[in-house]
């Protein structure tokens, strides 16, 4: 049953993408962060997605079990970027009449690193452009699409991490897990 069930969702899921949902509405937005102000060329740069569902909501994790779909996350910007694996929190569980699937209430906040290409000029500013798919269900699922950019500067990096990073680290509970 299962090996029907997935090609069907996957099915309706491509059909759907055709009418996805702007980057924000009253169920989810999605924010995306920079560690510093200012990078090195060749230093890799921390940067999150905040995916943010309202009460009842839940987006899915990477590995989503029987149903729903993983955070789909591009970055791009200068040629030459290099973006590592997203790295996910530990899930939430939740059964339904599909099985049983992994992901989260209320936030999400998943991590990267970006290698700025060491041909960046020194002084340039750096646009950073993250376009990110995700999707979110309660009685239904519903696929949110939107596009976020975040610019940083050339030249020497900060020798400390913003204040609003500081923060989403510690409010999301990866402050810990650094």
């Amino acid at each position: 049953m299962r090996a029907i069930f997935q090609p069907v969702l996957f099915l309706i899921a491509a059909l759907w993408m055709v009418g996805t949902a702007r980057a924000e509405d009253e169920r989810s937005s999605v924010e995306v962060f920079v560690a510093y102000k200012t990078v090195r060329p060749g230093d890799r740069l921390p940067v999150a997605v905040r995916i943010k569902v309202a009460e009842g909501w839940h987006t899915y994790a990477k590995e989503p079990g029987d149903s729903g779909m993983p955070p789909s996350i591009e970055i791009s910007g200068v040629d030459g970027l290099e973006v590592s694996e997203w790295r996910f929190p530990a899930p939430e569980s939740f059964t339904d009449s599909a099985g049983t699937s992994y992901g989260y209430e209320h936030q999400v906040v998943l991590l990267s690193n970006v290698l700025i290409p060491a041909s960046v000029p020194a002084g340039e500013t750096i646009q950073l452009t993250a376009s990110i798919t995700w999707m979110i269900c309660k009685d239904i699922c519903v696929f949110q699409k939107g596009t976020q950019t975040v610019s940083v500067q050339s030249g020497s990096a900060s020798s400390e991490p913003t204040a609003e990073w500081q923060a989403l680290l510690k409010e999301s509970g990866w402050e810990k897990a650094q």
